[in-house]
């Protein structure tokens, strides 16, 4: 009774490269796995005698999963494959399904997924695989969390003589998978949906989906189809797509979802980018479903082969990381600018639309207060954007040497005889242009003396 599956496993800190059949294949049950990195699994460049998986006989069985990053596996419901968590793995150029799940009540939380499907198609960075209905499925309690899933091949090469279009999926939600939370995970580069739910029921909320349906054939960012699927709430969703062949949304109709709002749909190729019962509008979509009342859309248009206005940013790792955006004024989805950097928490991204170069800007100086009695030379930093290699540190209205590090950075040389008198000093950048422009002034104290203030430390 439940023999293959073990319990309170720990699977951890593993480096698996080159595996021909799967990197992790377990049964496992309320167990973790977790900081592995897989790779180049069922690679066809890198296979070797035994092949992909089963030989070719009807004594081989069935094949079709072999080439899983990970599979979780389930031989009786009750007692394999459930309450499992898996995180923070990286797994990369796999030859099938990133992730390949058949139990429930797991979860899996900021794990990073490039290239799955590098060998085969129709599979996901992600899928799930249920019964023959919702009422008696295995599958059901997932959440998916923070995950990162890029560039999801979907290969359809082989010896065919006919042409098939990739067909790769980001979270691949299938066959009567119940109850399945998708939220704050990242899509990009899927050749085909970026999130389908088929015969499926669940959650989809707060995802980046981003350049997804990127094959040969007409795809979405999300996708819901089949009679059973519902999907309630679908709500902070970005749905942007960069192909007149890729819809934002698309729904066998309109009774496949319920509390959809918040979402921001962009496709600047193409206006009509929703397809439930014929392509529609934003607007058109919201006076047939009634709705999405609270949700965006794209403000622009571009022409098809203009290059896309619009970058992804992203952070795949484990602490918050800050992103130069150099000379470039960006937008984000709701039109308010971003300039200077770009600071984002671990697992999480954001689109910008660039909307020119930045406008020159001093944001803050360091340092920026000195004590008379401290009067040296000194370096002044200085960031802000819109600097370029002809912009000039001004020290109360006096140019001082200056060197340009990036659009965002620069130093002055300040002297001994800048900061010899108590005062405050104004310091700002210009450029001659064209344009020429000159920053708003930050100001630089010199005090008397500066004080350091020291709290006692209290035990309790």
């Amino acid at each position: 009774d439940g023999w293959r599956g073990g319990n309170n496993i720990e699977i951890v800190g593993n480096t698996i490269i080159g595996a021909n059949h799967m990197g992790i294949d377990t049964y496992a049950k309320q167990s973790s796995i977790h900081e592995n990195v897989i790779s180049y699994v069922a690679v066809i460049e890198l296979l070797n005698q035994a092949g992909m998986g089963c030989p070719t006989d009807s004594s081989g069985g069935v094949c079709t999963e072999d080439g899983d990053g990970i599979r979780l596996k389930v031989d009786k419901s009750a007692d394999s494959g459930h309450s499992n968590a898996v995180y923070r793995n990286l797994i990369f150029g796999i030859g099938y399904n990133g992730i390949d799940v058949f139990g429930s009540g797991n979860t899996f939380t900021n794990n990073r997924i490039i290239e799955a499907c590098y060998s085969k198609g129709d599979c996901g960075a992600v899928r799930t695989f249920g019964g023959n209905s919702l009422s008696d499925t295995p599958v059901y309690n997932l959440t998916f969390q923070g995950n990162m899933l890029f560039n999801t091949i979907g290969n359809t090469d082989g010896c065919h003589t006919t042409y098939s279009a990739p067909f790769g999926f980001g979270l691949y939600i299938d066959h009567y998978s119940k109850d399945i939370v998708s939220t704050g995970n990242t899509i990009t580069g899927s050749t085909s949906h970026g999130i389908l739910y088929q015969d499926s029921t669940g959650q989809i909320t707060n995802n980046t989906l981003y350049d997804n349906a990127s094959g040969s054939a007409y795809a979405a960012q999300i996708a819901l189809t089949g009679a059973p699927t519902f999907v309630s709430p679908m709500s902070g969703n970005v749905m942007y797509s960069l192909k007149t062949t890729a819809w934002t949304l698309s729904a066998a109709d309109a009774d496949r979802m319920a509390n959809s709002n918040g979402n921001y749909f962009f496709n600047p190729y193409l206006p009509q980018h929703i397809n439930v019962s014929g392509a529609k509008t934003l607007a058109e979509w919201q006076t047939f479903s009634g709705q999405d009342s609270n949700s965006v859309e794209n403000w622009f248009q571009q022409s098809l082969g203009d290059d896309p206005l619009s970058t992804i940013f992203y952070n795949i790792f484990d602490t918050t990381t800050q992103i130069d955006l150099g000379g470039t004024q960006y937008l984000d989805l709701d039109q308010n600018p971003v300039v200077g950097t770009l600071i984002l928490a671990p697992y999480t991204s954001q689109i910008l639309i660039d909307n020119g170069p930045a406008a020159l800007t001093l944001f803050n100086i360091s340092p920026s207060l000195m004590a008379v009695a401290d009067a040296a030379d000194f370096t002044l930093t200085l960031t802000g954007a819109g600097f370029t290699e002809n912009s000039i540190v001004r020290w109360n209205g006096a140019d001082r040497p200056t060197t340009f590090v990036s659009a965002t950075t620069l130093t002055a040389e300040i002297s001994a005889t800048d900061v010899d008198e108590v005062g405050s000093f104004s310091v700002t950048v210009y450029d001659p242009g064209p344009p020429e422009e000159e920053t708003g002034a930050v100001m630089f104290w010199v005090v008397e003396e500066v004080w350091e203030v020291w709290l006692p430390v209290v035990g309790r």
